[in-house]
C-alpha cells in the first residue's frame, strides 16, 4: 500500500536521509583527508616534519569538520521538527476531514516544538563534538602502522601500512556513542536514530494536538504490519487521558451509545515501550461505534 507523502514513515525516512547525508558526507571527507595526512607521514618516515606534525594536522582537520557540523545543527534540528509538526498536523486533518465540526488547520504548540528542536540540537551538537576525537583514533592507527614498517620491513611497506590505517579508519569511522541501554553507535547510526526519534515525537505530538482540537478524546494505534514486541500489544487498543477502564460514549455516527475498553493513557503506553526510537506507529482517531 502506497504511503501518503505526509505519513509518519515517509516523514521520518525523509528527515533521517537528509540529515544523515550531511553527517556521512562530512565524515567521509574527513576520513579521506586524514588518510592523506597519514600516508604522507608514513612515506616521509621517522624524523620527518610530516610525522612530527601529524597529530596537530589531524586535530586541525577534525576540529574544522566538527565546527562545520556544529554550525549546522540548530538549523537541521529546526528543519526536522518543523517537518514532523507540519506533516503530523496535515495527516490528522485529513483523517478527520469528513467531520462537520473540524476546526481550521492550527499550528503545533510552539513551546513543545521548541523543546523538541532544542533536544535534537543538543544531540547533534554532541555528535559533532565527538567528531573532533577522531584525531586520536587516526593518530593511533597511523603510529601503529608506522611501527609495522620499522619492525617488519620485509613484510610491510609504507604503502601497506597506509592501507592498513585507511582500512581501520573507514571500518570504524567516528565512534564512541553509547545509549542508555549500553548499545554502541557510530556517527551516522547515532544521528539517524536521533533524527528519527525527534521527527516521530514532533509528528505524534502535533498529530495528537490536532485531533484533540477537533474534539477527539479517544485514540488507537496505527497498524504497521510488522510491529515489534514493544508495540504489538498496543495495536488495536484504545488509549485516552482518563486511563484504563470500561467507558460508555455516544455513537459517533448515529443515535445510541457504545461501550468499549480503554487500555491505558498515551503516557502509560509510551512508558511501556510504545513510540520507542525508530518506531513507525502513530495515533489515529478512535470514533466510538465507527472505528474498527
Amino acid at each position: 500500500m502506497e504511503q501518503e507523502p505526509d505519513s509518519l514513515p515517509v516523514t521520518v525516512d525523509a528527515a533521517a536521509a537528509a540529515v544523515v547525508l550531511v553527517y556521512a558526507d562530512a565524515e567521509q571527507s574527513l576520513l579521506v583527508r586524514c588518510a592523506a595526512l597519514i600516508r604522507a607521514a608514513v612515506l616521509a618516515g621517522p624524523g620527518s616534519r610530516e610525522l612530527a606534525s601529524l597529530y596537530a594536522d589531524l586535530r586541525r582537520e577534525t576540529e574544522r569538520t566538527a565546527a562545520l557540523l556544529r554550525s549546522r545543527s540548530r538549523a537541521l534540528a529546526a528543519q526536522v521538527v518543523g517537518a514532523g509538526v507540519r506533516n503530523g498536523n496535515t495527516a490528522a486533518t485529513r483523517a478527520i476531514a469528513k467531520r462537520s465540526d473540524v476546526v481550521p488547520l492550527l499550528p503545533h504548540d510552539v513551546n513543545s516544538a521548541r523543546i523538541l528542536a532544542q533536544d535534537l540540537d543538543h544531540r547533534l551538537t554532541a555528535a559533532s563534538t565527538r567528531v573532533a576525537r577522531l584525531a586520536d583514533d587516526a593518530y593511533r592507527a597511523a603510529t601503529v602502522s608506522a611501527s609495522l614498517v620499522q619492525i617488519l620491513p620485509a613484510k610491510a611497506t609504507p604503502a601497506e601500512a597506509q592501507a592498513q590505517a585507511w582500512r581501520q579508519l573507514v571500518s570504524r569511522g567516528v565512534t564512541g556513542f553509547t545509549d542508555k541501554a549500553g548499545r554502541e553507535w557510530n556517527l551516522t547510526t547515532y544521528v539517524e536514530m536521533a533524527v528519527r526519534t525527534a521527527t516521530q515525537r514532533a509528528y505524534n505530538a502535533s498529530h495528537r494536538d490536532r485531533l484533540t482540537l477537533a474534539g477527539i478524546d479517544y485514540f488507537t494505534i496505527s497498524t504497521t504490519g510488522r510491529p515489534c514486541g514493544l508495540c504489538a500489544p498496543w495495536e488495536g487498543k484504545v488509549l485516552a487521558d482518563r486511563g484504563e477502564g470500561t467507558v460508555t460514549e455516544p455513537h459517533a455516527a448515529r443515535d445510541g451509545t457504545v461501550t468499549f475498553q480503554v487500555a491505558a493513557t498515551i503516557e502509560e503506553a509510551t512508558a511501556a515501550g510504545l513510540f520507542h526510537p525508530n518506531c513507525k506507529h502513530t495515533l489515529t482517531a478512535y470514533l466510538p461505534g465507527v472505528t474498527i
